[in-house]
């Protein structure tokens, strides 16, 4: 069977000559199957090292990658749904092959999305698990540091063989440190050592689903108070720096009943992108803490740099285009530094009384809570 390739070219247009039909111009043959076998090439190549989600899936989809390449060589009937048409004889089914890409796209990056998760939530695990290692073990806390270290380093890097590698590390670190105590904490480390154990046999399994906030997509106030913990703990065991933002847009409410309520969730929409864009970084956690109110945790950031970065964000709000709804808007920060044995529920009343100083100052600011210790 003989397949050809066509495409059209416009004439030139001589003066004052009436307009031509577009001439049909026919492809070199040995362009189109060039074309063809390149084509099957990379369906194959997507077939042969797709994501291994399960064997069963990863077996139909390279089955099908198969099917779709020999029906681009030569035309043999390709994979289709029920109650697809198929092509004509001579013809290609392009169109159900870029649907049929498109959608294994999106499984896969929801996959990998899933995989991710389940690797902060084992991490946060271990670093709840080492928490209580040390504080019955004070005199281990100083391998126990530099044994999370290397997980944290690992898990920047995104490679799985190194996390494993690391997290095995730092069990084997942590028992030799604390063999003199090995009896009042058998059970922790027995705990710990079968989530590792967990997580080195199936890191595909996820474990919990971000919580998200339906008008936003940030994570909601729930998520925010459990990540909160987490990352008051992490700090702790790292000495490093924890900031958090409370952000306010400013005279909502009245705004929110001149212009009615559509209007008010398309400005909070757009705050919400604006502090996604402001805090991109990975270890930045963005909340819609309630109603017209955000929260922004900043991991390894000290309160001078927070303020800082808040100071972009108000940049940004202060540009955004709502000429079609006539409202300028601006917005509120108030900023607090952890501060060594401070517990989430402090952390959070001194930031929202820094933002209550940021508001009764005229708004549209940035201020800073005191340090108390």
């Amino acid at each position: 069977m003989q397949i050809c390739l066509t495409h059209y070219v416009k004439p030139t247009m001589r003066p004052n000559a009436a307009p031509e039909s577009d001439t049909l111009v026919a492809v070199d043959e040995r362009f189109v199957d060039n074309a063809l076998d390149t084509v099957a090439t990379f369906v194959r190549a997507m077939g042969d090292h797709a994501f291994p989600m399960d064997s069963d899936d990863r077996e139909r989809f390279n089955q099908a990658c198969e099917q779709w390449a020999r029906h681009v060589l030569n035309g043999s009937p390709p994979p289709l749904e029920p109650g697809v048409v198929g092509p004509a004889p001579d013809k290609r089914a392009w169109a159900p092959l870029r649907r049929f890409f498109r959608r294994r796209r999106a499984t896969e990056e929801k996959w990998v999305k899933g995989r991710l998760n389940d690797f902060k939530t084992v991490l946060w695990e271990v670093v709840d698990g080492l928490r209580a290692i040390a504080r019955d073990g004070r005199s281990a806390e100083e391998t126990i540091q530099r044994s999370l270290a290397d997980v944290e380093a690992a898990l920047d890097t995104g490679s799985i063989d190194q996390v494993r590698a690391a997290l095995g590390g730092a069990v084997t670190t942590i028992n030799v440190a604390l063999e003199e105590q090995r009896n009042q904490l058998d059970q922790e480390i027995t705990t710990l050592g079968a989530r590792l154990a967990e997580m080195r046999d199936d890191l595909a399994v996820v474990q919990a689903q971000a919580r998200l906030d339906p008008l936003t997509q940030l994570h909601n106030r729930g998520a925010f108070d459990d990540s909160l913990r987490r990352y008051i703990d992490l700090a702790d065991l790292s000495h490093q720096p924890l900031s958090l933002l409370m952000v306010d847009i400013d005279h909502f409410k009245r705004g929110n009943d001149e212009r009615g309520h559509p209007v008010g969730d398309l400005v909070i929409q757009k705050v919400a992108g604006s502090l996604v864009r402001s805090f991109p970084r990975k270890h930045d956690f963005v909340a819609r803490y309630g109603g017209e109110e955000f929260a922004v945790i900043l991991f390894d950031t000290a309160p001078g740099d927070a303020a800082r970065l808040a100071e972009r964000l108000l940049t940004r709000v202060r540009n955004l285009d709502l000429s079609e709804v006539g409202w300028r808007i601006t917005c509120s920060v108030g900023v607090a530094g952890l501060e060594r044995g401070e517990d989430g529920a402090s952390l959070v009343q001194r930031s929202d009384a820094a933002l209550y100083i940021a508001k009764r100052d005229g708004r549209n600011r940035v201020r800073e809570a005191p340090a108390t210790r």
